[in-house]
């Protein structure tokens, strides 16, 4: 009975991982495939002064892409900021990169992932998908 049990928590667990990895892979695809990376020098500058200024030295490459509902970052290891296609003015660009950019001083992706891999390893408890929730 006991191998039975297990057999059946190994198995939700999998299955939780594994959708959740799938589903991210293919909407990271979907946003390099269907999205343009910026290339605005302006953009880029303020991007580049944000990093200095919060002291950030990994790679953030910002990506426009039309079907985002908001900005976002995406990515636990090589993060890309996803812009969605309205036009923004200097000063909204700059809270927003700005806003994005401390999700990565803060390593809010790396919480995140290990919210993922409590619910896989908890995938029967209902509790531990609220605290993910209300976490995110």
């Amino acid at each position: 009975m006991l191998d039975i049990m297990i057999f059946i928590w190994m198995s939700g667990s999998l299955l939780f991982i594994s959708v959740h990895l799938i589903n991210d892979f293919h909407y990271k695809h979907q946003i390099f495939k269907k999205g343009k990376i910026v290339k605005d020098r302006d953009a880029l500058y303020l991007l580049l002064n944000l990093k200095h200024e919060l002291h950030i030295k990994c790679t953030v490459p910002v990506v426009e892409y039309s079907e985002a509902a908001s900005p976002m970052l995406i990515g636990f290891f090589n993060h890309v900021l996803v812009l969605p296609g309205d036009q923004y003015n200097s000063e909204e660009l700059f809270f927003i990169l700005k806003h994005e950019l401390v999700h990565v001083k803060r390593k809010d992706l790396m919480v995140k992932l290990l919210l993922m891999a409590a619910c896989a390893l908890h995938w029967f408890n209902p509790l531990i998908r609220v605290m993910r929730k209300e976490a995110e």
